[in-house]
């Protein structure tokens, strides 16, 4: 028993060896042959980036500020050195009022005031009927005045023919002589180009000429002396034209509405309230810087049948607006 007891003991002592030199082996393997020493990581703090500032981001003047005045451009087609005196006079007032830098500056055309508009350079302008399509359509103002001429807010053209001639309607016009006013006409010869085009007649190739009769009753009486076939004039010209009862009305043209006095859509709702209630004391004054009788205020909805016809004849009111 004894010697069995010494020989187990033998036994268990090797086999300790044999773990002990198997955990030395390991370790030193593990360790790179033992020849490194295992030592602490010590944490380092991570660096934090710090922020660069920023140069400060320029800053626009407010409106009505020296630096950023109220400009009011009005399109007067006459002499605009004879109304300075006017301009100065209306701009010191307006700014007295309100206690903002107002200009007032009179401009020669609806596409100069137009520009100034959507390009910031102007808060309220004066426009034509296509001036006043083309901001809308932009969206750089909305309309707050509209301009009283002889009693009327708009004008209106026809498209007439004399009696006996085979023409009906105004694609019939193709192939004939036509008469206008002249070139320049809104009535006579603008916007009755937009009705030939929108029946498919090109009035510069498809007419077989046509000549500039000098003004609506002289149109008229063109007709009555066969000088031409058919033509356009002012709605009910031929009134005031002695034995016209043979001429005949093709066709009614859609009213072009006066000048309207456009307010910019880049001014805060405040701003724009604060210039529209200066501007409604001061409409003689303005009424008579764009030689027109009196202001009401304007409403988009008669633009309408212009709009329509020139969509109709695919026209861009922003090319009419010179």
């Amino acid at each position: 028993m004894f010697m069995e007891g010494r020989a187990i003991n033998r036994q268990r002592n090797a086999a300790l060896a044999t773990i002990l030199i198997a955990v030395i082996i390991f370790g030193m393997v593990a360790c790179g042959g033992g020849s490194a020493q295992v030592g602490l990581i010590k944490p380092r703090a991570t660096p934090l980036p710090t922020s660069t500032p920023l140069p400060p981001l320029p800053t626009e003047p407010p409106p009505g500020s020296e630096q950023n005045p109220i400009v009011l451009a009005l399109v007067n087609t006459s002499d605009a050195a004879s109304f300075s005196s006017q301009v100065e006079d209306l701009s010191a007032t307006l700014s007295d009022e309100s206690g903002l830098v107002v200009e007032v500056t009179v401009v020669e055309t609806y596409g100069e005031a137009l520009a100034a508009l959507c390009s910031g350079q102007a808060h309220v302008i004066s426009a034509q009927a296509f001036a006043y399509l083309a901001a809308v359509e932009r969206q750089c103002g909305t309309g707050v005045y509209i301009a009283e001429m002889d009693g009327m807010f708009a004008t209106q053209g026809q498209m007439v023919t004399l009696a006996g001639r085979e023409i009906f309607t105004v694609k019939g016009f193709s192939g004939y002589r036509f008469c206008r006013p002249d070139a320049n006409s809104v009535n006579g010869w603008i916007v009755p180009a937009f009705s030939l085009r929108k029946n498919e007649v090109n009035p510069l190739t498809d007419l077989f000429s046509v000549t500039d009769s000098g003004g609506d009753e002289e149109v008229i009486q063109a007709l009555l002396d066969f000088h031409c076939d058919a033509g356009a004039s002012a709605l009910g010209a031929e009134a005031d034209v002695p034995n016209s009862g043979d001429i005949r009305v093709i066709e009614t043209l859609p009213p072009v509405p006066n000048d309207t006095i456009l307010i910019t859509t880049q001014l805060d709702e405040r701003t724009q309230q604060k210039i529209t209630d200066l501007l409604d004391d001061h409409k003689d004054d303005l009424a008579e810087l764009i030689g027109a009788d009196g202001l009401e205020t304007s409403d988009d909805t008669a633009f309408d049948e212009l709009r329509q016809l020139m969509s109709d004849a695919r026209v861009d009111a922003a090319s009419m607006s010179k």
